[in-house]
């Protein structure tokens, strides 16, 4: 046995070197000829042996950019499935890009600046959810992933959950917040305050901790028809043509912008400018 493995040797040396010394040409044909004359299961063992060295990772092969133009292609349940096949895979997929366009793709790009959606809410006994046969997703910092999440994936998962929430009735109902005595005409929010505006010709100002409101403003001198609060401003419009410009911390009146000569419909932020239109079809 051990003569017939050193001819066995030899001569497979041999074939080898012949190998070897073959054009591309000629060895693809041998290996044609090779294949043609193996058993199903000799087939079966070379692909088993081969498969693994033949896989190929574009991923790696390819520049973060295209990897991203790629998986843009991609639905969010895709993508994160995508994350879960390696270190690399889940690097490429925690791009702003890709979920930031995630986002767009459901109208959630107005959650990205929402510090609110990143707190978590306190909640009283005096507070009770429609519905306690689930409980409301929790999200924890104790899993250190590397690199971090990044920040628009953060916001589609949050945003996602508040979808959720609000679609199987997972949301606490607040206590009511009485005060005007006529009808409410105008509301705005800015995850600190609610302000109110209504047809008693008043403003006010309900603190989202307490509860309670804190400033009742009753300068207008006729219903409040419009209302925006940002970064500590109230802007509240009237149909008396006049807009008010509030501290809303402290309830005090900045100043009057007078112009129109009809009541005032709405009001938008621009920047560090207010837009007004009013029934006399003007916009300032």
């Amino acid at each position: 046995p051990d003569v017939m493995m050193s001819g066995f040797a030899g001569k497979a040396e041999e074939i080898v070197s012949m190998f070897d010394s073959f054009t591309i040409e000629q060895q693809n044909h041998v290996l044609r000829e090779l294949l043609g004359r193996c058993k199903p299961f000799q087939l079966k063992m070379l692909l088993s042996e081969w498969k693994p060295l033949m896989a190929f990772d574009f991923v790696e092969c390819l520049s973060k950019d295209l990897t991203e133009r790629i998986f843009l292609w991609l639905d969010e349940r895709s993508l994160c499935h995508v994350a879960c096949c390696s270190n690399l895979w889940r690097k490429r997929a925690n791009s702003d890009v890709l979920w930031k366009a995630m986002c767009a793709r459901k109208g959630w790009l107005k959650f990205g600046s929402n510090k609110c959606l990143f707190q978590p809410v306190a909640t009283t006994q005096s507070l009770s959810p429609t519905r306690t046969s689930q409980p409301f997703l929790q999200f924890t910092t104790a899993v250190s992933l590397s690199p971090a999440t990044c920040h628009w994936k953060n916001v589609y998962m949050r945003a996602h959950q508040l979808d959720r929430n609000w679609n199987e009735g997972q949301y606490t109902v607040l206590p009511l917040l009485r005060g005007h005595t006529k009808r409410v005409s105008a509301l705005d929010c800015d995850g600190v305050y609610i302000v109110s505006g209504s047809s008693d010709n008043s403003v006010r100002i309900w603190d989202l901790e307490t509860h309670e409101c804190s400033h009742v403003l009753e300068n207008h001198t006729d219903e409040v028809t419009c209302i925006r609060i940002k970064v500590g401003l109230i802007v509240s419009g009237s149909a008396d043509g006049v807009i008010r410009v509030f501290n809303a911390s402290t309830g005090r009146l900045f100043g009057e912008l007078k112009g129109h000569l009809s009541s005032v419909d709405c009001l938008a932020f621009d920047g560090n400018t207010i837009v007004s239109g009013s029934a006399d079809r003007f916009v300032y």
